[in-house]
């Protein structure tokens, strides 16, 4: 009968998995939550996966226990445990359950790997600290462990931001995490106590991601072209492959990489190579949704937004992927407001947001909450679909539709910059339906649109298309707080 997940504090009372030696075999069990459990070793593109959401930009405590929990889901053959049932699992039962997951597929670690998966952990984890508030992620992490605001032992911890080590440490042990660095906290004074808490979590259990690098599987992965990859592989995660891969490469182009020892002595020298390593300005390559780390954070209402964003800005000579700016989309002008309010306590970064000119209620509401350096733009134009260039617009739908008659840029032109009075989007609604093409998709139209900015970025030439100088203004805009970002952060 399987016994029901609980949540349970007291540390003698989680039943952790049993430290055996880890099978080589397809499938193994193992004790979780008093139950013994069958769990077949997962594919490599499960892993992937997994990846691929841990590189996510979100704040860490949701995504990294969103992400374990489907991998745990994914791979456990015998009893199946439902969704809210694998949400119940304690946090540490969790962790250590993936890492073994992780360890079934690189089972064999020299000592050299394990340094080298420690220290690429801690470089994960610096790159969040870049982009997130430290004092925010180890509060809701203790939160995630159980631990609430009216806990008799620990509320305390709540009331100031400074978090001592003590404390921090008895939180620790009462989960069975390692404690070292805190405990040496005397011999790394130049390491904040946020850090130290976050290098045990950290480190107790580290994803064997060089390990996993350097199988046979993903390097055959990471040398074959993409029409070739199997069926179950999809591009976000070979995004994430080549993410880690990159950084591994750069992690190992780096002389200071190779000597790097991580103990409580020498942490604090540790933790600043790798920030330096980081905002030493290498560019590395790959989707625009898996940029690390994030220097300029562009909040927007729709998906529109984000597919056309990063292309127009090519076109005036910004890179956003070199930057490190994210276009995040909200779904909504609602929906703007409430992620800018949760996220203006987390982030260590500016937010540039980006509303259409109906959401004045919004904008206004959002000058009361903004941080000093955040900015605020509102479109002028209307909405996003009312800057697009005529000449593009129409090319565009001639040469990714092919109407049975022929678009003229004229029939969008009113002024320059001036769309009708109902908005381009109903206007291309209606001629959808004239020309027969269906329903318009706002979202497939921005997509064929960026990939025609794209050509024209290569070109170098800024004549072939129209930016409304509200546009060039907002990109240069972002461009600037990302400068700005990188240069504070290289101080």
């Amino acid at each position: 009968m399987q016994a029901s997940p609980i949540i349970i504090r007291s540390i003698e009372a989680i039943p952790f998995i049993h430290s055996a030696e880890y099978p080589s075999h397809k499938s193994f069990e193992t004790v979780l939550l008093n139950d013994t459990c069958r769990f077949r070793q997962p594919a490599v593109h499960e892993l992937l996966l997994t990846a691929a959401h841990i590189l996510k930009f979100r704040f860490p405590v949701s995504r990294n226990r969103l992400a374990l929990e489907r991998l745990v889901q994914r791979c456990i053959q015998h009893p199946k445990l439902s969704k809210n049932a694998v949400k119940e699992i304690p946090l540490p039962v969790l962790e250590e359950q993936a890492q073994r997951l992780f360890h079934t597929f690189v089972p064999d670690i020299s000592p050299e790997q394990a340094n080298q998966n420690r220290v690429f952990s801690l470089y994960l984890m610096m790159e969040d600290c870049l982009q997130f508030n430290p004092t925010a992620w180890v509060k809701q992490d203790i939160e995630a462990l159980g631990l609430l605001d009216g806990d008799i032992l620990h509320g305390s911890f709540y009331q100031t931001h400074e978090h001592q080590p003590q404390a921090l440490t008895s939180i620790l042990m009462e989960h069975g995490y390692q404690t070292d660095f805190l405990e040496g906290a005397s011999s790394t004074a130049e390491v904040p106590s946020d850090l130290l808490y976050l290098t045990c979590r950290h480190l107790t259990h580290p994803f064997p991601w060089v390990s996993l690098l350097e199988k046979s599987d993903c390097q055959a992965l990471l040398q074959m072209p993409s029409e070739d990859l199997p069926n179950n592989i999809h591009p976000r995660q070979m995004g994430a492959l080549h993410k880690l891969s990159q950084i591994h490469h750069h992690l190992s182009t780096c002389q200071a990489y190779q000597a790097l020892s991580i103990t409580p002595d020498t942490l604090a020298e540790a933790l600043k190579k790798l920030s330096s390593i980081i905002t030493s300005g290498h560019t590395l390559q790959g989707p625009q949704k898996l940029i690390r780390p994030v220097y300029t954070l562009a909040l927007v209402e729709g998906a529109t937004e984000e597919i056309l964003l990063p292309p127009l800005a090519k076109c005036l000579g910004f890179n956003f992927l070199e930057q490190g700016v994210l276009v995040l989309p909200a779904g909504g002008k609602n929906q703007v407001l409430q992620l800018y309010r949760q996220y203006k306590t987390l982030l260590n970064i500016p937010m540039v947001v980006v509303l259409d000119q109906d959401a004045e209620e919004i904008h206004t509401l959002l000058q009361q909450d903004c941080r000093l350096d955040d900015i605020l733009f509102l479109l002028p134009e209307g909405e996003f679909e009312d800057i697009y260039d005529p000449t593009l617009l129409a090319y565009t739908i001639n040469t990714c539709y092919q109407p049975h008659l022929p678009v003229h840029a004229k029939q969008f032109q009113t002024d320059q910059f001036t769309p009708p009075a109902s908005g381009r989007s109903e206007q291309l609604k209606v001629l959808w339906r004239e020309l027969g093409l269906g329903d318009f998709e706002k979202t497939k139209l921005a997509k064929n649109l960026s990939t025609q900015l794209l050509q024209i970025s290569q070109k170098n030439t800024t004549e072939s298309i129209s930016i409304p100088p509200s546009v060039q203004t907002l990109l240069e805009q972002i461009d600037s707080a990302a400068t700005r970002t990188k240069k504070k952060m290289l101080l």
